[in-house]
Formats: C-alpha cells, sequence, structure tokens
C-alpha cells in the first residue's frame, strides 16, 4: 500500500552525521586505548556511545558528545554478558559510509525526517551488525531502512 504523504513534512531535522567523526575523534583523543564501543546512535545535536574499558572487558561507560558543550562521560557499569557480547570494534564504524547514506536519503526523500541512526548489535537481528535508521513524517515512522556498514542497504522494514 503507497502512503499519500503530500503536503506532509518532516517532523523535526536530519540527524547529522558529520557529528560521529566529530564524537569518534573526541573518544579516542579522551580514551586513547579504547577498541571496542556498543550502540552508537546520532541526531542533530548528539552522539551517543557505550565504550568498553579495553583492560576490563566487561566494563563499560556511557558518552555523550555534542558540539556545543564537548564530551561527558557517565559512571563506569558492568556490562553484562549479553552486552558483552555486542560490543564492536570502533574500526568498524565508517563515517563516510553513514554520511552518505544518511546525505543520500535526505536527498531522495526530503519530506522525511531521518531519526536516530543506529549502529547496535541487538537491533540488527539476524543481519550481523547494521545501521538502523527510521524515516518518520508528521504521522510517525514510514519505515525502517538496515545498512551495512559500508552503506548498503540491505533490508526495509516498511511496518504494518
Amino acid at each position: 500500500m503507497v502512503r499519500d504523504t503530500a503536503g506532509i513534512r518532516a517532523p523535526g531535522p536530519n540527524a547529522d552525521p558529520s557529528l560521529v567523526g566529530e564524537a569518534l575523534a573526541a573518544v579516542t583523543a579522551e580514551f586513547p586505548d579504547i577498541e571496542r564501543v556498543s550502540d552508537l546512535y546520532f541526531d542533530d545535536e548528539n552522539v551517543w556511545l557505550t565504550i568498553v574499558e579495553p583492560n576490563t572487558r566487561n566494563l563499560s561507560r556511557s558518552v555523550l558528545w555534542s558540539r556545543s558543550n564537548g564530551l561527558f562521560t557517565d559512571d563506569e557499569e558492568y556490562l553484562d554478558d549479553a552486552e558483552e557480547n555486542s560490543t564492536f570494534p570502533i574500526s568498524d564504524v565508517h563515517v563516510d559510509a553513514i554520511t552518505a547514506l544518511v546525505n543520500g536519503l535526505a536527498v531522495r526523500y526530503p519530506s522525511v525526517q531521518i531519526d536516530f541512526p543506529r549502529l547496535n548489535v541487538g537491533l540488527s537481528y539476524d543481519l550481523g551488525l547494521s545501521w538502523r535508521l527510521d524515516l518518520v513524517d508528521g504521522r510517525g515512522t514510514l519505515a525502517t531502512i538496515f545498512a551495512d556498514l559500508d552503506g548498503t542497504i540491505t533490508a526495509v522494514d516498511q511496518g504494518s
């Protein structure tokens, strides 16, 4: 079924993928030994991620970064087994690929908001580690797109 979106605008600004590279640079400058992360996501102003302490595999810390406020880190927490198995190398994050994907979608679908692209093993289902992006208009989510780390779209869930 085709959904008529004539005259409906995006509810907010698109997520800004240029923030991801800046955030990762700030994190690696502050924590140069960090090799693994989990649950990286961003909007138009902020990047959130969880970093894993390199010397204690099950010890993590939540991080928030924004251009206006810089880097904020939360207290350390212990990961449970499932969370520990859901980490991935920070080197797997290809900023150029997510930037190309988000910018390409924004050009192709100017009336929708690309909301909270997220890289999280638990949200990737059986697709392997994938980006998850929601396309939203004024009435709600139109589709959820899954893309490989290189930006190739692998699945589209149009919901019900």
